[in-house]
Protein backbone atom coordinates (compact mmCIF):
# COMPACT_ATOMS: atom_id res chain seq x y z
CA UNK A 1 0.00 0.00 0.00
CA UNK A 2 2.80 2.51 0.62
CA UNK A 3 4.62 2.09 -2.28
CA UNK A 4 1.13 2.19 -4.14
CA UNK A 5 0.46 5.64 -1.98
CA UNK A 6 3.77 6.58 -3.42
CA UNK A 7 3.54 6.33 -7.06
CA UNK A 8 0.05 7.48 -7.36
CA UNK A 9 1.07 10.99 -5.51
CA UNK A 10 3.98 11.15 -7.63
CA UNK A 11 2.42 10.78 -11.00
CA UNK A 12 -0.41 13.17 -9.24
CA UNK A 13 2.03 15.63 -8.89
CA UNK A 14 3.62 15.11 -12.42
CA UNK A 15 -0.33 15.77 -13.96
CA UNK A 16 -1.03 18.75 -11.57
CA UNK A 17 2.12 20.54 -12.65
CA UNK A 18 2.12 20.03 -16.42
CA UNK A 19 -2.11 20.88 -16.33
CA UNK A 20 -0.60 23.88 -14.95
CA UNK A 21 1.69 24.74 -16.87
CA UNK A 22 4.82 24.47 -14.13
CA UNK A 23 7.30 23.22 -16.78
CA UNK A 24 7.24 26.42 -18.25
CA UNK A 25 8.32 28.47 -15.06
CA UNK A 26 11.74 27.36 -14.60
CA UNK A 27 13.78 27.20 -11.80
CA UNK A 28 14.90 30.45 -9.72
CA UNK A 29 16.57 32.27 -6.69
CA UNK A 30 19.97 31.16 -5.50
CA UNK A 31 19.42 27.19 -5.58
CA UNK A 32 19.25 28.02 -9.16
CA UNK A 33 22.12 30.53 -9.85
CA UNK A 34 24.76 28.08 -7.67
CA UNK A 35 23.77 25.21 -10.07
CA UNK A 36 24.40 27.53 -13.12
CA UNK A 37 27.37 28.25 -11.61
CA UNK A 38 28.63 24.74 -11.01
CA UNK A 39 27.34 23.34 -14.20
CA UNK A 40 29.96 25.69 -15.92
CA UNK A 41 32.69 24.61 -14.23
CA UNK A 42 32.53 27.89 -11.91
CA UNK A 43 32.54 25.96 -8.55
CA UNK A 44 30.08 27.07 -5.66
CA UNK A 45 30.16 30.76 -5.81
CA UNK A 46 28.15 33.78 -5.60
CA UNK A 47 24.52 33.24 -6.83
CA UNK A 48 23.34 37.09 -6.97
CA UNK A 49 26.97 37.43 -9.32
CA UNK A 50 26.87 35.49 -12.86
CA UNK A 51 30.38 36.04 -13.38
CA UNK A 52 32.39 33.16 -13.33
CA UNK A 53 34.86 34.84 -11.03
CA UNK A 54 32.50 34.98 -8.42
CA UNK A 55 33.62 34.92 -4.52
CA UNK A 56 32.55 32.18 -3.21
CA UNK A 57 29.54 31.78 -1.08
CA UNK A 58 27.34 29.43 1.40
CA UNK A 59 24.26 31.04 0.87
CA UNK A 60 22.60 28.02 0.25
CA UNK A 61 22.86 24.39 1.65
CA UNK A 62 24.52 22.47 -1.15
CA UNK A 63 22.05 19.33 -1.73
CA UNK A 64 19.87 20.96 -4.21
CA UNK A 65 22.53 22.72 -6.14
CA UNK A 66 24.38 20.35 -6.56
CA UNK A 67 21.71 18.07 -7.56
CA UNK A 68 20.54 20.97 -9.83
CA UNK A 69 23.94 20.79 -11.07
CA UNK A 70 23.93 17.46 -12.74
CA UNK A 71 20.98 17.85 -14.06
CA UNK A 72 22.27 20.89 -16.06
CA UNK A 73 25.36 18.96 -16.90
CA UNK A 74 23.38 16.31 -18.64
CA UNK A 75 20.73 18.19 -20.05
CA UNK A 76 21.45 21.22 -20.91
CA UNK A 77 21.20 24.33 -18.29
CA UNK A 78 17.59 25.27 -17.85
CA UNK A 79 16.24 23.43 -21.11
CA UNK A 80 12.88 21.79 -21.50
CA UNK A 81 14.62 18.61 -20.60
CA UNK A 82 16.20 19.48 -18.00
CA UNK A 83 13.09 21.08 -16.15
CA UNK A 84 11.33 17.83 -17.04
CA UNK A 85 13.66 16.18 -14.94
CA UNK A 86 13.87 18.29 -12.13
CA UNK A 87 9.85 17.99 -12.47
CA UNK A 88 9.86 14.24 -12.35
CA UNK A 89 12.26 14.32 -8.95
CA UNK A 90 10.23 16.88 -7.40
CA UNK A 91 7.08 15.03 -8.21
CA UNK A 92 8.96 11.90 -6.87
CA UNK A 93 9.93 13.53 -3.57
CA UNK A 94 6.12 15.08 -3.41
CA UNK A 95 5.42 11.31 -3.75
CA UNK A 96 7.31 10.18 -0.73
CA UNK A 97 6.13 13.20 1.30
CA UNK A 98 2.48 11.68 0.60
CA UNK A 99 3.82 8.33 1.20
CA UNK A 100 5.16 9.62 4.71
CA UNK A 101 2.60 10.95 5.98
CA UNK A 102 0.38 8.16 5.83
CA UNK A 103 2.63 5.86 7.60
CA UNK A 104 2.93 8.70 9.76
CA UNK A 105 -0.69 8.50 10.52
CA UNK A 106 -1.13 5.10 10.71
CA UNK A 107 1.79 4.51 13.59
CA UNK A 108 -0.10 7.10 15.59
CA UNK A 109 -3.97 6.67 14.81
CA UNK A 110 -4.67 4.29 12.45
CA UNK A 111 -4.54 3.18 8.97
CA UNK A 112 -7.62 5.35 8.32
CA UNK A 113 -6.71 8.37 9.59
CA UNK A 114 -3.13 7.61 7.56
CA UNK A 115 -5.05 7.71 4.41
CA UNK A 116 -6.93 10.67 5.16
CA UNK A 117 -4.14 12.81 5.58
CA UNK A 118 -2.41 11.29 2.29
CA UNK A 119 -5.51 12.68 0.64
CA UNK A 120 -5.69 15.84 2.16
CA UNK A 121 -1.90 16.79 1.71
CA UNK A 122 -2.39 15.41 -1.66
CA UNK A 123 -5.05 17.64 -2.80
CA UNK A 124 -4.16 21.52 -0.91
CA UNK A 125 -3.43 23.73 -2.92
CA UNK A 126 -0.05 25.16 -1.16
CA UNK A 127 1.45 21.59 -1.40
CA UNK A 128 1.07 21.25 -5.15
CA UNK A 129 1.84 24.75 -5.59
CA UNK A 130 5.36 23.88 -4.11
CA UNK A 131 5.74 20.41 -5.23
CA UNK A 132 7.21 21.71 -8.90
CA UNK A 133 8.87 24.38 -7.32
CA UNK A 134 12.27 22.55 -8.36
CA UNK A 135 14.16 23.67 -5.12
CA UNK A 136 15.04 21.86 -1.78
CA UNK A 137 11.23 22.93 -0.12
CA UNK A 138 9.22 19.77 -0.85
CA UNK A 139 12.03 17.23 -0.92
CA UNK A 140 13.27 18.36 2.40
CA UNK A 141 10.04 18.11 3.64
CA UNK A 142 9.74 14.79 2.53
CA UNK A 143 12.66 14.08 4.44
CA UNK A 144 11.46 16.04 7.57
CA UNK A 145 8.47 13.22 7.52
CA UNK A 146 10.15 10.08 7.18
CA UNK A 147 12.49 11.29 10.13
CA UNK A 148 9.56 11.36 12.44
CA UNK A 149 8.27 7.93 10.79
CA UNK A 150 11.62 6.36 12.13
CA UNK A 151 11.96 7.97 15.33
CA UNK A 152 8.48 7.32 15.94
CA UNK A 153 9.51 3.41 15.17
CA UNK A 154 12.65 3.92 17.05
CA UNK A 155 15.51 1.47 17.30
CA UNK A 156 18.80 0.16 18.22
CA UNK A 157 22.10 2.74 18.76
CA UNK A 158 23.22 1.89 15.45
CA UNK A 159 19.82 3.23 14.26
CA UNK A 160 20.26 6.38 16.26
CA UNK A 161 23.80 6.73 14.31
CA UNK A 162 21.70 6.57 11.19
CA UNK A 163 19.30 9.33 12.30
CA UNK A 164 22.21 11.36 13.13
CA UNK A 165 23.05 10.74 9.88
CA UNK A 166 19.67 11.35 8.02
CA UNK A 167 19.50 14.70 9.96
CA UNK A 168 23.24 15.95 8.67
CA UNK A 169 21.67 15.29 5.12
CA UNK A 170 18.57 17.47 5.67
CA UNK A 171 20.81 19.75 7.42
CA UNK A 172 22.97 19.73 3.76
CA UNK A 173 19.40 20.13 2.21
CA UNK A 174 17.47 22.79 4.41
CA UNK A 175 19.32 23.63 7.43
CA UNK A 176 16.59 25.61 8.88
CA UNK A 177 14.92 22.18 10.45
CA UNK A 178 17.73 21.86 13.27
CA UNK A 179 15.45 22.56 16.49
CA UNK A 180 13.40 19.61 15.82
CA UNK A 181 16.42 17.29 15.89
CA UNK A 182 16.76 17.41 20.11
CA UNK A 183 12.87 16.27 19.76
CA UNK A 184 13.37 14.08 17.26
CA UNK A 185 16.43 12.24 19.06
CA UNK A 186 14.94 12.14 21.89
CA UNK A 187 11.61 10.33 21.47
CA UNK A 188 13.87 8.12 18.69
CA UNK A 189 15.39 6.62 21.80
CA UNK A 190 12.61 6.89 24.34
CA UNK A 191 12.56 3.08 24.40
CA UNK A 192 16.63 2.53 25.65
CA UNK A 193 17.35 1.98 29.31
CA UNK A 194 19.52 4.88 30.47
CA UNK A 195 22.48 3.30 29.65
CA UNK A 196 22.02 2.63 26.62
CA UNK A 197 20.13 5.98 25.54
CA UNK A 198 23.33 7.94 27.05
CA UNK A 199 24.97 5.98 24.59
CA UNK A 200 22.68 6.47 21.50
CA UNK A 201 22.37 9.90 22.15
CA UNK A 202 25.94 10.86 21.70
CA UNK A 203 26.40 8.64 18.67
CA UNK A 204 23.79 10.77 17.39
CA UNK A 205 25.38 13.70 17.91
CA UNK A 206 28.77 12.58 16.30
CA UNK A 207 27.36 11.14 13.16
CA UNK A 208 25.23 14.00 12.80
CA UNK A 209 28.50 16.00 12.59
CA UNK A 210 30.13 13.99 10.40
CA UNK A 211 27.78 14.03 7.82
CA UNK A 212 28.47 18.11 7.92
CA UNK A 213 32.11 17.52 7.64
CA UNK A 214 33.22 17.77 4.42
CA UNK A 215 30.69 20.94 3.84
CA UNK A 216 31.83 22.55 7.42
CA UNK A 217 35.43 21.62 6.62
CA UNK A 218 35.02 23.10 3.04
CA UNK A 219 33.59 26.52 4.41
CA UNK A 220 36.31 26.67 6.97
CA UNK A 221 39.19 26.80 4.17
CA UNK A 222 36.74 29.08 1.71
CA UNK A 223 35.69 31.75 4.69
CA UNK A 224 38.52 31.08 7.45
CA UNK A 225 35.25 30.73 10.17
CA UNK A 226 32.99 27.27 11.17
CA UNK A 227 29.69 27.67 10.59
CA UNK A 228 26.37 25.37 10.53
CA UNK A 229 26.07 24.97 6.95
CA UNK A 230 25.55 28.29 6.29
CA UNK A 231 25.99 31.93 8.35
CA UNK A 232 23.03 34.43 6.54
CA UNK A 233 21.39 34.50 10.53
CA UNK A 234 21.86 38.06 10.63
CA UNK A 235 20.78 38.75 7.20
CA UNK A 236 17.69 37.30 8.05
CA UNK A 237 17.23 38.67 11.06
CA UNK A 238 17.89 42.34 9.28
CA UNK A 239 15.54 41.48 6.32
CA UNK A 240 12.57 40.34 8.34
CA UNK A 241 13.07 43.30 11.02
CA UNK A 242 13.30 46.49 9.20
CA UNK A 243 11.51 49.14 9.89
CA UNK A 244 8.78 48.72 7.18
CA UNK A 245 8.39 45.07 7.90
CA UNK A 246 5.00 43.63 8.42
CA UNK A 247 6.49 40.07 9.96
CA UNK A 248 6.26 38.83 6.24
CA UNK A 249 8.64 37.77 3.41
CA UNK A 250 6.40 40.60 1.92
CA UNK A 251 6.78 43.06 -1.29
CA UNK A 252 7.47 45.47 1.35
CA UNK A 253 10.62 43.60 3.04
CA UNK A 254 11.80 41.47 0.11
CA UNK A 255 12.37 45.19 -1.71
CA UNK A 256 15.48 45.54 -0.09
CA UNK A 257 16.70 41.74 -0.37
CA UNK A 258 20.05 41.74 -2.70
CA UNK A 259 17.66 39.58 -5.25
CA UNK A 260 15.81 42.90 -5.92
CA UNK A 261 17.53 45.88 -4.73
CA UNK A 262 20.77 46.57 -7.30
CA UNK A 263 22.46 48.60 -4.16
CA UNK A 264 22.03 45.61 -2.31
CA UNK A 265 23.09 43.70 -4.61
CA UNK A 266 26.49 45.29 -5.51
CA UNK A 267 27.19 46.14 -1.59
CA UNK A 268 27.32 41.88 -1.55
CA UNK A 269 29.19 41.26 -4.52
CA UNK A 270 31.83 43.95 -3.48
CA UNK A 271 32.72 43.27 -0.03
CA UNK A 272 31.18 39.38 0.34
CA UNK A 273 29.06 37.82 1.94
CA UNK A 274 29.86 37.11 5.09
CA UNK A 275 31.06 40.72 5.62
CA UNK A 276 27.37 41.97 3.60
CA UNK A 277 25.60 39.73 6.58
CA UNK A 278 27.66 40.79 9.75
CA UNK A 279 26.83 44.93 8.21
CA UNK A 280 23.01 43.48 8.26
CA UNK A 281 23.08 42.17 11.55
CA UNK A 282 24.60 45.53 13.04
CA UNK A 283 21.58 47.35 11.69
CA UNK A 284 19.53 45.05 13.01
CA UNK A 285 21.06 45.75 16.14
CA UNK A 286 20.89 49.53 16.03
CA UNK A 287 16.80 49.02 15.22
CA UNK A 288 16.28 46.75 18.03
CA UNK A 289 17.93 48.78 20.67
CA UNK A 290 16.21 51.88 18.76
CA UNK A 291 12.76 49.88 19.58
CA UNK A 292 12.73 46.57 21.10
CA UNK A 293 8.95 46.96 21.15
CA UNK A 294 8.97 46.92 17.53
CA UNK A 295 10.57 43.62 17.01
CA UNK A 296 8.09 42.05 20.02
CA UNK A 297 4.91 43.39 18.22
CA UNK A 298 6.28 41.46 14.82
CA UNK A 299 7.36 38.43 16.39
CA UNK A 300 3.56 38.02 17.96
CA UNK A 301 2.64 38.71 14.29
CA UNK A 302 4.57 36.24 12.75
CA UNK A 303 3.94 33.63 15.58
CA UNK A 304 0.16 34.30 14.40
CA UNK A 305 0.85 33.69 10.66
CA UNK A 306 2.22 30.37 11.27
CA UNK A 307 -1.43 29.54 11.43
CA UNK A 308 -2.67 31.17 8.25
CA UNK A 309 0.74 32.27 6.41
CA UNK A 310 0.57 35.01 4.09
CA UNK A 311 -2.92 36.36 3.04
CA UNK A 312 -1.73 37.96 -0.18
CA UNK A 313 -1.41 35.87 -3.24
CA UNK A 314 2.06 34.04 -3.45
CA UNK A 315 4.37 35.92 -6.30
CA UNK A 316 4.36 33.44 -8.75
CA UNK A 317 1.39 31.96 -9.79
CA UNK A 318 -2.41 30.76 -8.47
CA UNK A 319 -1.76 27.61 -6.53
CA UNK A 320 -3.67 24.89 -7.93
CA UNK A 321 -7.54 24.33 -7.44
CA UNK A 322 -7.47 28.15 -6.57
CA UNK A 323 -9.75 30.95 -8.93
CA UNK A 324 -6.84 33.47 -7.16
CA UNK A 325 -10.03 36.11 -6.42
CA UNK A 326 -8.38 39.01 -4.29
CA UNK A 327 -9.78 41.53 -2.40
CA UNK A 328 -8.31 44.28 -0.23
CA UNK A 329 -4.94 42.81 -1.40
CA UNK A 330 -6.26 39.20 0.39
CA UNK A 331 -6.31 35.91 -1.27
CA UNK A 332 -9.67 34.67 -0.20
CA UNK A 333 -9.64 31.17 -1.21
CA UNK A 334 -6.14 30.98 0.12
CA UNK A 335 -7.14 32.16 3.57
CA UNK A 336 -9.82 29.62 3.58
CA UNK A 337 -7.86 26.90 3.08
CA UNK A 338 -4.88 27.33 5.14
CA UNK A 339 -7.25 28.75 8.51
CA UNK A 340 -9.28 25.55 7.54
CA UNK A 341 -5.66 23.46 7.78
CA UNK A 342 -5.01 24.89 11.33
CA UNK A 343 -8.57 24.70 12.81
CA UNK A 344 -8.62 21.19 11.47
CA UNK A 345 -5.22 20.60 13.27
CA UNK A 346 -5.67 22.22 16.22
CA UNK A 347 -8.68 20.52 16.86
CA UNK A 348 -6.90 17.17 16.38
CA UNK A 349 -3.86 18.58 18.74
CA UNK A 350 -6.68 19.27 21.28
CA UNK A 351 -8.13 15.27 20.90
CA UNK A 352 -5.25 13.87 20.74
CA UNK A 353 -4.14 15.48 24.11
CA UNK A 354 -7.34 13.84 25.41
CA UNK A 355 -6.96 9.78 23.48
CA UNK A 356 -3.75 9.84 22.14
CA UNK A 357 -0.93 11.53 23.61
CA UNK A 358 1.83 9.41 22.38
CA UNK A 359 1.26 11.63 18.98
CA UNK A 360 1.38 15.27 20.71
CA UNK A 361 5.49 15.28 20.23
CA UNK A 362 5.06 15.48 16.51
CA UNK A 363 3.47 18.98 17.40
CA UNK A 364 6.17 19.79 19.16
CA UNK A 365 8.59 18.73 16.24
CA UNK A 366 6.89 20.55 13.72
CA UNK A 367 6.17 23.55 15.59
CA UNK A 368 9.98 23.42 16.38
CA UNK A 369 10.71 23.12 12.14
CA UNK A 370 9.31 26.61 11.73
CA UNK A 371 10.44 28.13 15.05
CA UNK A 372 13.20 29.96 13.48
CA UNK A 373 11.17 32.25 11.48
CA UNK A 374 8.65 33.57 14.61
CA UNK A 375 12.21 36.02 14.75
CA UNK A 376 13.08 36.27 11.43
CA UNK A 377 9.78 36.73 8.55
CA UNK A 378 7.40 34.33 7.48
CA UNK A 379 5.96 33.18 4.08
CA UNK A 380 3.87 29.95 3.12
CA UNK A 381 7.15 27.71 1.86
CA UNK A 382 8.45 27.70 5.27
CA UNK A 383 5.20 27.16 6.92
CA UNK A 384 4.72 23.69 5.08
CA UNK A 385 6.44 21.69 8.07
CA UNK A 386 3.54 22.71 10.25
CA UNK A 387 0.67 22.48 8.23
CA UNK A 388 1.42 19.15 7.19
CA UNK A 389 1.57 18.16 10.98
CA UNK A 390 -1.84 20.37 11.21
CA UNK A 391 -3.47 17.82 8.13
CA UNK A 392 -2.19 14.88 10.16
CA UNK A 393 -4.00 15.66 13.13
CA UNK A 394 -7.16 16.90 11.28
CA UNK A 395 -7.50 13.51 9.40
CA UNK A 396 -7.43 11.63 12.82
CA UNK A 397 -10.22 14.61 14.06
CA UNK A 398 -12.33 13.84 10.87
CA UNK A 399 -11.52 9.79 11.24
CA UNK A 400 -12.58 10.42 14.82
CA UNK A 401 -15.86 12.41 13.97
CA UNK A 402 -16.51 9.75 11.53
CA UNK A 403 -16.31 6.63 13.68
CA UNK A 404 -18.68 8.58 16.53
CA UNK A 405 -21.43 9.57 13.45
CA UNK A 406 -20.90 5.97 12.76
CA UNK A 407 -21.43 4.29 15.65
CA UNK A 408 -24.17 6.72 16.85
CA UNK A 409 -26.43 5.89 13.63
CA UNK A 410 -25.84 2.19 14.13
CA UNK A 411 -26.94 2.84 18.19
CA UNK A 412 -30.14 4.22 17.06
CA UNK A 413 -31.09 1.57 14.63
Amino acid sequence: MDYFVFFVAALWAVVVAVAHDYQRRPPIGEENNIAIHLARGDGFINPLDPSPRAGPTAWSPPAAPYLMASVYRAWGIRTPEAITILMFLSSAAFGALVAGINVLGRIHFSSSAGLIAAGLLAIHPMFLYFADELGDTIPALAMFVWLLVAASRGGSVPFAALLGVAMGILSLTNSSYVFSYPLIGWHATRLHAAGRRSVALPMMVVTFGLALTPWTVRNYQVFGRLMYVRDVTPYVLWLGNQPVSTGLADEQSMAMTPYKNGVQREILIKIGELEYCRRCGDVFMRDLRADPWRFVRLTFLRAGYLFVGPTNPPPHAVPPFLSGTVIAGMMIEKVAVTSLTAVLGVGGIVLALRKSRNAIWLAGAATLAVLPFVITEVTDRYLLPLWAIFLLFGAYLIEAAVSRRGRSTRSGN
